[in-house]
């Protein structure tokens, strides 16, 4: 998702990401050591990068420790219902409104719809190799459920 950049770069921006993490960084402390590493990089862009980048490992996190619980279990897509949310009127190329409520069983993807065609199919919001238009300041979650609840 990080796109403008050479692939050195790239790495240098995930090792910080990662190594925030690692130590139990929020958001902030990570965007800081980014642009510390590259202070060439905007503070804007470092937060953003910041942003995208543990929300999408947070989430993985989550749907990957929900399939270890060994229970029957849903995933529910729950979009922040604000103006900020991606949505097909704001000229968006995705729509996260609309995948608000949206249920799947734990290995099936979600439908997100596109403006461009098929919907793209994601496991949880901020997927790792999505379009940067679909996951780039998301701040959808996903909630697990019993089936039948």
């Amino acid at each position: 998702r990080i796109t403008s950049v050479t692939e050195t770069t790239r790495a240098q921006i995930m090792r910080q990401v990662a190594a925030g993490q690692d130590d139990g960084l929020g958001v902030d402390a990570i965007a800081k050591r980014i642009t510390d590493t590259l202070p060439r990089l905007s503070r804007t862009r470092g937060a953003l990068i910041a942003r995208t980048e543990t929300h999408g490992a947070a989430n993985y996190a989550m749907h990957e420790t929900a399939k270890t619980t060994g229970l029957d279990l849903v995933k529910e897509w729950v979009a922040v219902e604000d103006a900020r949310t991606r949505r097909f009127a704001d000229d968006d190329e995705y729509n996260h409104v609309s995948m608000n409520g949206q249920q799947r069983e734990m290995d099936e993807p979600f439908a997100m719809p596109w403006v461009g065609g098929p919907d793209l199919a994601i496991m949880y919001p901020g997927e790792a190799g999505k379009p940067g238009a679909a996951t780039i300041n998301c701040r959808c979650a996903v909630v697990h459920r019993v089936k039948g609840f």
